[in-house]
């Protein structure tokens, strides 16, 4: 198999459409080893400059002196830009090695929902395979749809950012800032600091953060503006969510 093979394959499973859940994720993880696990990321959400966002800190990183792993999408021209170590994209070479080992695990028994897996789950787990096997000490990963149910949401991150959020994929998401908005700070986790930027000027009915429980500290798009905000361990999102015209505050 070369390149052009292993793409026309992964491409193909486009046909799948999209298909929002962790379970598939997690458990072809399990059968990699959970390679996403061996090395420190940052998870960043939103709707507008998520990926400059992700562009930054990947490069704020390497100058700090660490081996870093982007992972972003879509691409403009190429596959690969959606990896890179370093700034150096994925090689043809690795993007065939890495599709043949998950399309033989797809197809055993240690997997029984192989098959039903996407194109945007499939190169998640690629990118994470990647960054282990390269080394990466820190891993900018850049959410695909939404947050809470993405592919990339398996991860243990060290920080959590949510850009600005807006109107998009009302059939995925939700039709109001507030229902999109939950599921971006889906990525948030108990215990793990969080910034974002600027939130809507929505308010939903009686959702309020009552300040008790251990909360993650969530720095907002101005200077002091803090919240408290928390998310249920298996990671399927926040109970409650208000959102300022200054930020958005996450509660249990």
């Amino acid at each position: 198999m070369d390149i052009s093979e292993a793409l026309e394959w992964l491409y193909s499973l486009e046909n799948l459409g999209i298909k929002l859940g962790l379970q598939r994720m997690r458990e072809l993880m399990l059968a990699l080893g959970d390679p996403q696990l061996k090395f420190r990321t940052v998870h960043i959400a939103g709707t507008n400059g998520k990926g400059s966002v992700s562009a930054m800190l990947d490069r704020i990183y390497r100058e700090a002196g660490l081996r870093t792993g982007l992972y972003t999408s879509p691409h403009l021209e190429d596959f690969r830009e959606r990896i890179q170590v370093d700034g150096v994209m994925i090689s043809s070479e690795e993007v065939v090695s890495l599709v043949d080992e998950i399309r033989s695990i797809m197809r055993s028994d240690a997997l029984p929902k192989g098959r039903d897996l996407t194109f945007f789950e499939i190169t998640t787990a690629i990118a994470f395979l990647h960054f282990q096997r390269k080394g990466v000490e820190m891993g900018v990963i850049e959410v695909g749809m939404g947050g809470r149910l993405d592919a990339t949401n398996i991860i243990e991150p060290d920080c959590t950012v949510i850009t600005r959020i807006g109107i998009e994929h009302t059939q995925y998401l939700g039709d109001t800032l507030a229902k999109i908005a939950y599921e971006k700070a889906g990525i948030i986790k108990e215990g793990v600091t969080g910034h974002n930027g600027r939130g809507g000027r929505v308010r939903p009915p009686d959702h309020r953060c009552d300040g008790q429980g251990q909360g993650q500290p969530l720095v907002g798009g101005r200077a002091g503006l803090r919240g408290t905000a928390s998310s249920e361990r298996d990671w399927t999102g926040p109970r409650s969510i208000f959102i300022r015209s200054t930020g958005t505050y996450i509660c249990r």
